[in-house]
């Protein structure tokens, strides 16, 4: 007796624990399932997904797209059951060479580069086939999985399903392959169909929605699936684990290999940018007051030998960052990659010039290092169309990854553009700027400013402004061009109706290279001005203020996340300030008036 209660007993618990088994594929029965999934597909976009076909004579499509499907991810039956993709009805733009096994697993993958119109497939993480001369797909973006939109539809098991609107690398793709996806930090993740929804076999009539577990909220639904029995239902998948996160190994380029660029939409917990091989081209964080955001474009260029500008030499490695919307004003803070030999082949052409470091311990040369900043659109120094500005990153953000062998140099930027390494004596400004400073003064507003030296400077714009965003030239100025002591200069500018008015210097070179200078803002109403020098500053600023009713009360100091780190009382029209404590980086004064100014501490 107790032989057969037990008998009974373990034949339940085998039946009840197979009825709880929680699914994590979908089975499609080859006649009418599918899983309409919206509109996802973009320009450049990976397919992605884990497929077992109980049936090869049929047209099994896996994830399908456009109006009627025509972005087809498929095996065929009339391709001999070879895995293929393409679009615009050209269906087999690649096709792997091989036919694929019934009732077997495999990793399916497509990718396509809008950029070099190029399209890549892989099995199992290999490349199979490739196409670099795909157009650009039109009709439509609507997405289905195992359908040619409503038809053609696949027979099998389908697992972890995902859309990117980037073409992904081969290293990414073998990666994350074989597990489940994490979809926090990723780059361009469009949707992340996990299937780990219902119970194997069971009935689970209720469950007809296919969660999309990405932040684009892009949920599947399920068309004619029985949703009860051993097909058609929820089933047993393959894909187990959590990936780990993806590290690039290699950096982008070669030295005279040409241009390398790629587009993404950056996430804002940050995003690498990579090229097609896997290489590391930038790391891009939305921070500061503007945070950059949406789609940015990264270039980097290796020069076959070291190039110079000025009589200045720079690293052969050299950077454009492009957001495509508020590139002049978008904060971040980016890093920037070498190698050492890079470095290496700078300080054998540095000339007189300080020499960049030559090993991760190199005090000194880390120190040595600066990035010129170019703003507007160009390729070198010289030919940018904005103004050049000098940033000198903390030295603890001059990094050597050993592991990785290569230099990782990370600054917050306020605007994007060029990005040029070179040391402390290269890339000469025309003028050294240690004051600007104004005052209303009846129908005038009086602007003075103060260089302490100058090299081949040629004339100043200023430019004026009454929202502190657009400017237009108020008046030019001619420079000293060449001079070693101070020298003061003013002008008076006769106002309009605007209460307030916002002021800036263009400093112009002789050969057209040119900065700016912060800007500072001029209240009618109080007749007060308020400014920070130097800027950018190490140690000591001063805040200069015209207003007398600012005396006696307190200036908060936050950084770009809006943190406060310091009060201080405004005891003189001069305040000096004390920045020694605080770290690397932008931050702004608020006055009690309302007013606030940036300073950036280096």
């Amino acid at each position: 007796m107790k032989k057969i209660i037990f008998t009974l007993t373990t034949s339940f618990l085998l039946s009840f624990y197979g009825m709880a088994q929680p699914a994590t594929g979908l089975d499609f029965d080859g006649v009418d399932d599918y899983v309409s999934c919206g509109s996802i597909l973009t320009p450049s976009y990976t397919k992605e997904a884990w497929i077992n076909t109980s049936n090869l004579s049929a047209f099994n499509n896996i994830i399908s797209s456009g109006v009627n499907g025509n972005h087809a991810f498929w095996v065929p039956n009339s391709y001999g059951s070879r895995l293929s993709a393409g679009h615009n009805f050209t269906w087999d733009a690649v096709q792997d060479p091989t036919p694929l096994a019934v009732s077997t697993w495999y990793h399916v993958a497509v990718t396509y580069d809008a950029a070099t119109t190029t399209m890549r497939l892989y099995k199992n993480g290999v490349l199979v086939s490739s196409n670099n001369a795909v157009p650009a797909h039109t009709g439509g973006n609507g997405v289905s999985i195992g359908a040619y939109g409503n038809g053609f539809v696949f027979f099998g098991l389908i697992d972890e399903v995902r859309l990117w609107d980037r073409a992904l690398c081969q290293g990414e793709i073998q990666n994350n392959m074989n597990c489940g996806l994490n979809p926090s930090g990723q780059t361009g993740l469009g949707a992340l169909y996990h299937f780990d929804q219902g119970t194997v076999n069971a009935n689970n009539a209720g469950i007809t929605t296919l969660t999309d577990a990405s932040s684009t909220g892009s949920n599947g639904t399920l068309n004619n699936f029985a949703l009860t029995g051993a097909t058609s239902n929820w089933a047993t998948g393959t894909v187990s684990g959590s990936c780990s996160p993806f590290v690039p190994n290699t950096l982008a380029g070669t030295p005279g290999g040409g241009t390398i660029t790629n587009t993404i939409t950056v996430n804002p917990s940050g995003s690498n940018t990579l090229a097609s091989d896997c290489g590391l081209i930038t790391t891009i964080l939305p921070s500061g007051a503007t945070p950059v955001s949406g789609s940015i474009t990264s270039r980097v260029t290796i020069d076959a030998s070291v190039q110079s500008y000025n009589s200045s030499p720079y690293v052969q490695r050299h950077y454009d960052i492009e957001p495509a919307t508020n590139a002049a004003n978008a904060t971040g803070t980016i890093t920037l990659y070498y190698t050492q030999t890079e470095f290496d082949d700078y300080n054998t052409a540095r000339g007189a010039n300080p020499a960049l470091p030559v090993s991760g311990v190199d005090a000194a040369g880390i120190a040595n290092l600066r990035i010129t900043q170019y703003h507007g659109t160009g390729t070198a120094p010289g030919n940018y169309s904005g103004s050049p500005i000098l940033i000198d990153p903390a030295d603890a953000n001059i990094v050597w990854n050993a592991g990785l062998s290569r230099w990782e140099v990370t600054s917050d930027v306020n605007g994007f553009s060029g990005f040029f390494v070179h040391t402390s004596f290269g890339f000469v400004l025309p003028v050294n700027l240690i004051s600007f400073s104004g005052t209303g003064n009846g129908a005038y507003n009086k602007i003075q400013w103060v260089t302490s030296g100058e090299q081949n400077s040629d004339f100043f714009d200023l430019e004026r402004s009454t929202d502190g965003i657009s400017f237009s030239k108020t008046a030019t100025i001619p420079a000293q061009n060449n001079s070693s002591s101070n020298r003061n200069y003013s002008y008076n500018d006769l106002k309009g109706n605007s209460s307030v008015y916002y002021y800036r210097l263009k400093m112009v070179d002789r050969d057209g290279t040119f900065k700016y200078s912060a800007i500072i803002r001029i209240s009618s109403r109080q007749n007060s001005i308020i400014s920070v020098y130097p800027n950018p500053a190490k140690e000591i600023i001063t805040v200069s203020v015209s207003d007398t009713k600012l005396l006696k009360t307190d200036i908060r100091l936050t950084d770009m996340n809006g943190r406060l780190v310091s009060i201080v009382n405004l005891k003189s029209l001069q305040q000096p300030v004390d920045i020694t404590r605080l770290n690397a980086g932008t931050y702004i004064i608020q006055f009690t008036d309302g007013s606030i100014t940036k300073f950036v501490k280096q």
